[in-house]
């Protein structure tokens, strides 16, 4: 399990079907169900894997202390959601804790330097939804300005982090590159951004590993060969999962350096082409390439602005309607902000849907050859 999302609630237990191949199709490996603990797991089976999570949401620290002793021996992740500073530090601080969730119009009082140093200290993950972005009424630069600056904090104190799309519904999920696209227009480093992941994905493996019966103590089992006489001790990279992400001045160097850069010489740029496909609830939903076309360029000059857009070289190659299949063109520079687009489009004709990247390449004979074949299946 290499990524997975962290945050799903289905309306409904029969919905999990839906959920799970739209999930598949994306090439998530797993998500975890919000307020189902791990006994209930078993009675969601599905085509991929699922995880146990519970949301605390708390006011007082009095209260916490009881939901944590209760809750965190029967779920793989347990999060806590709080708009309060004074929590939010204790929470930190508390090695129950894997998740410490913030509202957004509370995170520039609350996410300081000194909360970002402890919960590096302590391995306690900061959760980002960034499901808003999805949302039309959303101000898209004040947003993204925002979060920029609370996640510049982060990035500075080495503390570990994780993206949310918050799933409500099968169209609202995002696979693993698509959400690195909007952690791009963020200012996060590739490096950061895979090293928070492997670190999250350990600590589920390792929760998981505690709600066994083998489990004693923190690297501490009992022995399967045995009948649980003897105990081994785990390695102690499994013990240390929650130990700091190492320093990399160059990448921060890069995501804090506001220097200009000279002008090189002018080249030829390069262009890149993107294979994508449009997902929907309603198969025989038909969605117009002007309409793509519009759509694809309000939401860059929303974030982008016109000049930018225009210099992303944004052109629709090829695109079947009926099947929802198209190639679009950009620039090879604009392909981070040009996926990020095409990740937070999720409204066409007033319904919604999901656009899936499944192949980029800088020739297009091989994609033409890719979309024949899925236009005759």
């Amino acid at each position: 399990m290499r990524f997975f999302e962290p945050q799903v609630s289905p309306p409904k237990k029969e919905d999990i079907l839906i959920f799970d191949k739209i999930a598949q199709r994306l090439g998530i490996e797993a998500y975890a169900l919000s307020g189902v603990n791990h006994q209930q797991l078993e009675s969601y089976q599905g085509r991929v894997e699922h995880l146990s999570r519970v949301n605390i949401y708390a006011s007082k620290v009095h209260s916490l202390r009881k939901q944590l002793a209760q809750e965190r021996k029967r779920y793989e992740l347990l999060s806590v959601s709080t708009n309060r500073s004074q929590i939010a530090q204790w929470v930190v601080k508390d090695n129950r804790v894997d998740i410490l969730s913030i509202p957004f119009q509370s995170m520039r009082n609350i996410v300081t330097p000194p909360l970002a140093n402890v919960a590096a200290e302590f391995g306690t993950f900061f959760e980002f939804d960034v499901s808003s972005l999805l949302q039309k009424s959303i101000n898209l630069s004040f947003y993204l300005r925002t979060l920029s600056r609370i996640i510049s904090v982060i990035l500075q104190k080495q503390a570990p982090f994780i993206f949310t799309m918050n799933v409500q519904n099968p169209l609202d999920f995002r696979d693993r590159r698509a959400v690195f696209s909007l952690a791009n227009i963020l200012g996060i480093p590739r490096k950061n951004y895979n090293d928070s992941i492997k670190q999250f994905v350990d600590r589920v493996k390792l929760n998981q590993r505690k709600l066994s019966s083998d489990f004693i103590a923190p690297g501490i089992w009992h022995s399967s060969k045995n009948s649980g006489k003897e105990t081994i001790k785990e390695e102690a990279k499994i013990e240390q999962i929650k130990e700091k992400t190492s320093n990399d001045f160059e990448n921060l160097e890069n995501v804090f350096s506001f220097e200009k850069s000279p002008l090189n010489k002018r080249r030829i740029e390069r262009q890149r082409y993107l294979l994508f496909e449009i997902l929907t609830t309603q198969t025989d939903q038909i969605i117009q390439k002007k309409e793509l076309e519009n759509k694809i360029w309000e939401v860059f000059t929303k974030l982008f602005g016109e000049v930018g857009a225009s210099r992303a070289g944004l052109y629709m190659v090829d695109y079947n309607s009926e099947k929802k299949l198209g190639i679009l063109r950009c620039s090879q520079y604009s392909l981070e902000p040009t996926r990020a687009v095409l990740t937070i489009i999720s409204t066409l004709q007033g319904r919604q849907v999901l656009i899936h990247i499944f192949r980029v390449s800088g020739t297009l004979t091989n994609l033409k050859k890719i979309l024949v074949k899925k236009d005759k299946n």
